[in-house]
């Protein structure tokens, strides 16, 4: 339907929310890992159930949305395993990857990766959450280090043995005490 004369473009949507959901700024955050991110087969049996859950935990936007579905999975099937406990973590994980201006993170033997933007000319690096980003680096450097590799810029963390772990590091980068 064309828009009329005197129709604004906002007044297609009803209000703010809509617009927001319409011009989404985050970036999806790849995540490729070795731990197991998932809900298993003995814990919800239902194939079309879990496929169900998996689409309600992808359009969970916030921490409180989340906690209320852990909630009602535990309500309803029983104490998280494992492997559906690093599931909702990986989404905490996703958000805190993208505040930061991560692409891409790698969880593999212990080490994480955060990859920034390939482009060098990418307005992120001229960001204050990159000045941010280095200004925090700089003052804890046990923390993490910044390498580059095929001429992109990472950020590596050792001996992380859990996507907790990982979640509290980044925590402490995007709100530092």
């Amino acid at each position: 339907e064309e828009l009329q004369d005197d129709e604004s473009f906002e007044e297609l949507f009803n209000n703010e929310e809509d617009r927001k959901k319409l011009f989404k700024s985050v970036k999806e955050v790849n995540i490729d890992t070795d731990f197991e991110l998932m809900l298993p087969d003995h814990y919800v049996d239902s194939t079309s159930e879990r496929l169900l859950l998996y689409q309600r935990l992808a359009e969970i936007e916030n921490k409180k949305d989340l906690e209320k579905f852990q909630n009602e999975l535990e309500d309803r099937f029983g104490k998280l395993p494992e492997e559906a406990v690093n599931l909702l973590k990986s989404v905490e994980l996703k958000w805190l990857a993208a505040e930061i201006g991560f692409e891409k993170i790698v969880m593999k033997k212990g080490v994480f990766l955060g990859y920034f933007p390939d482009n060098p000319q990418d307005k992120f690096y001229q960001s204050e959450k990159f000045k941010h980003l280095l200004n925090y680096l700089t003052q804890n450097p046990s923390q993490a280090q910044l390498k580059e590799k095929n001429n992109q810029l990472l950020m590596r963390k050792d001996n992380m043995e859990s996507i907790e772990e990982i979640n509290q590091l980044l925590s402490s980068i995007n709100n530092p005490a």
